[in-house]
């Protein structure tokens, strides 16, 4: 019993001289704290919290101090949101462990969830708010478990998980009604309004926002109706009822107004201005877009003022007004080069290149096209370095944040375990397993830190190659912008000499034609006529080509694409028509290919013939993995096919290599070509399965050889056994 009354004594003793703060002490703290939360003024309210916190750790009150390290945290993450305030949180975490208060532990969670939601680190933020609810708010149901069910929406909503989303802002909803909380419901039903707007429900939406709108207006707050009615004015515009969404946006305005907020003023300014456009209301447009340009430079924003310069020079455009216009681009374009801001210049000259498309001032439109492609590929360039930069620096900030805070909860559960011992030296069970609690839940919390760590491990390796495959798409863009340059200057090159070669043809051609008047009228005469059936058997043959290669192919598609449509309710079904109009359209551009080599005499050449029939052999046999050798002579520039026989030649090639893709079955191939002094020679030989000439019917492959070889006068031998190959001789006269 005396053992008993000497523990309890010390244990009372050191509490007394651990407690060394009055009550004066305590409702000081709580006071200034109070005050902190009712400024206005950011900087006031800091130093509120701090000579808090400085009070609080002079007296020694542990929950004071732990208050104010989460006031101060707030205050930094509300006013900067990317700001690292994790020392605060640490030091407010272990205080609510020390004492056992789950609600001061529930809010450094709920602090951390906003930080990592308003930093974009979702999957962070979802744990953190969760580990909140866990900790004290589910249970403990008050107005913070209502916000942190908004929140949660919110960061549901932002990884377009739309169903979760809607369901946490029904639970904020209704915990709000139950506890008569109608601004806050108010605020859910807001962003209720937005997620079935996303979702393209139209009616829901709309519901939703005018509720909020309503109690926003009963209640007389001002930011919650400028924000709500500019949500109604996006939504109508959207649905295309215009008329509403104008209405809606000058409401919107005149809260802003009220509320003095010249940020959302200029923004509602402009989008105003965008509906009116989309209205073809340009003088109204141009009014709204100039007062957001003014307000913008009331703020001293000139990059703003820069940006909607662009815009309203287009509205002019669109007026007619090219005066108006080349003076905002001007203004625009000086202000973007005095800021240095390429993104804004970036989007003048796309500005530019489509109005000039519009009027058919090409060569403009095209170098105004270079000059946007150049910036945009060159800011993309930056961007991405810096992505790698910045993922870096956070990933070893947070490796050595993890090892500090490590050794930090080592040392703790360190000093945790003796303490455990000492309790239970003294007998005090209830103390020990109080102390055993504290070192369970820290151990958990490095298991967290250490599971965040491996996850941000990940996710920066995964950025990085992200960032390094933008980087060579970028150089890949840089590359073809080069080329698209010099491809320009060669065009225009070739059409300089092909207006001198009109120029000088034309000269000689009338000359010719006065001396063939005069001297062979009668022959001329002829002559023309010749030329002109001779040119209609051309263009029949293409029509030919085009009807029975093409034609059929298009009528496919148009199907298929029909039957898309009313299979949009069976994807599966859907994406198989899909992936068979690809299919014909690839057959298509593959025929016009062949039809528009074939009339083009630049390919008369037989060596020319010979690289297409080398490149269709190597992609076909490649495609089936069967090995093949091609012998094609090394010089042929002697040899000329014309047209007609370069076409029948080349389609029964095509037609002889298709055949061995789809039906022989072959591991081997070789196809040779031998030319002797008139004769060309065409050899296409398999190991396949072959078939028996006897008795397989003859399908329109071997029908159509026949009729080319026939066109081309030409023999054609077909050899093929079952088991044995197929062999394919054809020799024509040149």
């Amino acid at each position: 019993m005396k053992y008993l009354l000497l523990v309890w004594w010390l244990a009372f003793s050191f509490a007394l001289n651990a407690q060394s703060y009055t009550n004066a002490d305590s409702i000081k703290i709580y006071r200034l704290l109070a005050a902190a939360d009712a400024s206005e003024e950011m900087s006031q309210a800091l130093q509120l919290a701090k000579q808090a916190l400085d009070l609080s750790q002079k007296t020694t009150m542990l929950r004071g101090e732990g208050w104010a390290n989460l006031k101060i945290a707030f205050l930094l993450v509300e006013h900067t949101p990317n700001t690292d305030v994790r020392q605060y949180w640490d030091i407010g975490s272990r205080i609510a462990t020390q004492l056992n208060d789950p609600f001061m532990f529930g809010m450094a969670q709920v602090q951390q969830g906003k930080y990592w939601m308003y930093n974009n680190d979702l999957v962070k933020a979802a744990q953190f708010y969760q580990k909140a609810l866990s900790t004290y708010f589910e249970k403990e149901q008050s107005q913070y478990t209502a916000v942190l069910y908004n929140d949660l929406g919110m960061v549901a909503g932002k990884q377009n998980q739309r169903d979760l989303e809607a369901g946490w802002y029904l639970k904020a909803m209704k915990l709000h009604e139950n506890l008569g909380n109608l601004h806050g419901w108010a605020n859910s039903a807001g962003n209720l309004a937005n997620t079935f707007f996303r979702l393209g429900n139209q009616t829901d939406a709309i519901k939703y926002a005018k509720e909020a709108l309503r109690v926003h207006t009963k209640n007389n707050n001002v930011s919650g109706l400028a924000t709500v009615a500019g949500n109604l004015s996006t939504m109508y515009a959207s649905y295309n009822q215009l008329d509403s969404a104008v209405l809606y946006r000058q409401k919107a305005m005149k809260y802003a107004e009220i509320n003095g907020q010249t940020k959302h003023l200029i923004q509602g300014h402009q989008n105003l201005a965008l509906l009116f456009d989309r209205q073809q209301k340009y003088a109204e447009a141009l009014k709204a877009i100039q007062r957001a340009i003014d307000l913008s430079r009331s703020t001293n924003d000139l990059v703003s003022v820069a940006a909607k310069s662009r815009i309203a020079a287009e509205i002019s455009a669109k007026m007619g007004d090219t005066l108006k216009m080349n003076q905002y681009y001007v203004e625009a374009t000086q202000l973007a080069d005095l800021l240095q801001r390429k993104e804004v210049l970036r989007d003048v000259y796309l500005s530019k290149s489509a109005f000039y498309a519009r009027t058919n001032d090409f060569k403009r439109a095209f170098d105004y096209s270079l000059n946007y492609h150049f910036l945009k590929d060159s800011l993309e360039g930056v961007l991405v370095k810096n992505n790698i930069s910045e993922l870096q620096i956070k990933y070893e900030s947070e490796r050595k944040d993890f090892e500090i805070a490590k050794l930090s909860t080592e040392k703790l559960i360190r000093q945790l375990e003796i303490d455990k011992q000492k309790a239970l030296i003294a007998g005090n069970r209830l103390e020990a397993q109080r102390k055993e609690d504290q070192i369970q839940l820290l151990i958990q919390q490095q298991k967290l830190r250490e599971a965040a760590l491996r996850q941000q491990k990940e996710l920066f390796e995964k950025q990085l190659l992200i960032t390094k495959n933008k980087e060579q798409e970028l150089q890949l863009a840089r590359q073809r912008l080069e080329l698209t340059q010099k491809d320009k200057e060669l065009q225009e090159r070739q059409l300089q000499r092909q207006r001198l070669f009109q120029l000088v043809g034309g000269g000689a051609f009338l000359f010719m034609a006065l001396l063939a008047w005069i001297l062979f009228n009668r022959y001329q005469l002829r002559k023309q006529l010749q030329e002109k059936e001779a040119l209609l058997a051309i263009r029949n043959n293409i029509s030919k080509d085009l009807h029975d290669e093409i034609g059929s192919s298009l009528t496919n598609v148009n199907i298929l694409n029909e039957l898309t449509k009313r299979t949009l309710s069976t994807p599966l079904q859907a994406q198989e028509y899909l992936q068979q109009a690809g299919e014909s359209i690839q057959q298509i551009s593959e025929s016009l290919g062949d039809i528009v080599w074939n009339i083009n005499p630049e390919y008369d050449d037989l060596q020319k013939i010979l690289i297409r029939m080398r490149r269709y052999a190597s992609d076909m046999l490649d495609g089936a993995n069967i090995f093949y050798h091609l012998e094609f002579p090394d010089e042929s520039s002697h040899f000329k096919l014309p047209m007609n026989k370069r076409r029948d030649f080349y389609l029964l090639y095509k037609e002889a290599i298709n055949n061995m893709v789809k039906y022989s079955k072959a591991t081997k191939a070789v196809v040779r070509l031998t030319l002797a002094e008139n004769e060309l020679s065409l050899l296409v030989q398999d190991n396949g399965i072959g078939f028996d000439g006897q008795t397989v019917r003859k399908g329109n492959g071997i029908n159509n050889m026949h009729y080319r070889a026939e066109l081309l006068k030409s023999n054609l031998k077909i050899q093929s056994q079952p088991q044995q190959g197929t062999t394919i001789e054809l020799v024509m006269k040149v």
